[in-house]
């Protein structure tokens, strides 16, 4: 079952159309070189040279980069991809809000980066939950207010 006000939200948009016509409208100002639009993905087509630059610019400034994408195998992950050879440069899939708030909270604490990595995976898989079944399974337990 679907709400009547999402129902109309699907039915009659799409956030990722939305990006592709935000995408065109932004290079009609800007012109389409200085626009870089991966909402509708293409990974067969390799980065522009400036997102390369700015990804080796990054590089001569920082120790390492971490790179959190959304999905395996989408443009994100592939356009990163063929920098993976680098010992600078690492490449999170699956992103999720906790993964998100476990790297933030650790950055500037003394782990390495493999572990800071290791740690914010393990927070994004704990926060993966099916709520109703947890519910379920602990509804003996009775709550102290």
């Amino acid at each position: 079952m679907i709400s009547k006000k999402m129902e109309n939200m699907v039915a009659n948009s799409s956030a990722i159309r939305a990006m592709f016509e935000e995408g065109n409208r932004l290079a009609k100002i800007y012109g389409p070189e200085n626009v870089f639009d991966f909402s509708l993905g293409n990974p067969n087509v390799p980065a522009p040279k400036a997102v390369k630059q700015a990804i080796l610019d990054i590089l001569d400034e920082e120790d390492e980069l971490i790179i959190v994408a959304d999905i395996m195998g989408g443009s994100i992950a592939n356009t990163f991809s063929s920098y993976i050879q680098s010992e600078k440069i690492h490449i999170i899939t699956g992103l999720n809000l906790p993964l998100l708030i476990g790297l933030a909270q650790d950055l500037d604490s003394d782990v390495s980066t493999d572990e800071l990595i290791e740690n914010a995976i393990q927070m994004g898989r704990e926060g993966i939950v099916d709520l109703k079944k947890m519910i379920e399974e602990n509804s003996d337990i009775e709550e102290d207010f």
